[in-house]
């Protein structure tokens, strides 16, 4: 969170933040406090009730350290009361909105500019939605990260140069911090800038 913060702290354009995964709200407060002190807004997109299908070898990954991660439908599930909850005790809700549901039906319509994208969505399939959804409206210089980059079967998924071609219009931009993270003790953290004119 003090990455992205620090990102924040730094911004001269608007646009709001949209988070994609949530679990039970921990990231959500802190970053709608940050978005409440900078007068942003925050997107809270979640389905509230965990992970969905998986398909294929999507969601089952090794990690940089070697270690097996296999993901499963409904995990992660969180309720929209519970994430509201924490939001309410931990955060500043009034600079947020739920967008309830499976990022493949909600992101397509999500009428947004953001700045700052925070994707932790653990499926290849599901950061795909973020990145085809989110990065064409993407505020130039503005940046999404993930959560997920210490899955190098992810990490190839999702800069994968035909996937960027055909499904966003542009080929993959350079991501900054794969498997090592943006600082200590941020290993699966990372992001993707858009650079002037993208």
């Amino acid at each position: 969170m003090l990455a992205l913060v620090d990102f924040l702290l730094g911004v001269r354009q608007g646009g709001c933040i949209v988070e994609c995964g949530c679990y039970h709200g921990g990231s959500s407060a802190k970053l709608s406090v940050a978005a409440k002190i900078m007068n942003r807004k925050l997107f809270v997109c979640d389905s509230f009730a965990g992970l969905p299908e998986t398909v294929g070898q999507d969601g089952r990954f090794a990690d940089i350290d070697g270690g097996a991660i296999h993901y499963s439908e409904g995990q992660y599930s969180a309720g929209l009361e519970v994430v509201k909850r924490n939001v309410d005790r931990f955060g500043e809700s009034s600079v947020v909105e739920y967008i309830p549901g499976f990022f493949s039906d909600t992101l397509p319509t999500l009428n947004v500019e953001p700045v700052l994208v925070f994707s932790d969505a653990d499926l290849i399939s599901s950061t795909r939605d973020v990145l085809r959804c989110l990065w064409p409206r993407l505020q130039p210089g503005g940046r999404i990260y993930s959560h997920d980059l210490n899955m190098p079967d992810l990490v190839r998924g999702i800069t994968d140069c035909d996937f960027w071609l055909k499904d966003v219009g542009c080929p993959p931009p350079p991501i900054f911090g794969a498997g090592y993270g943006v600082g200590l003790g941020a290993g699966g953290i990372g992001y993707f800038e858009r650079a002037e004119g993208q």
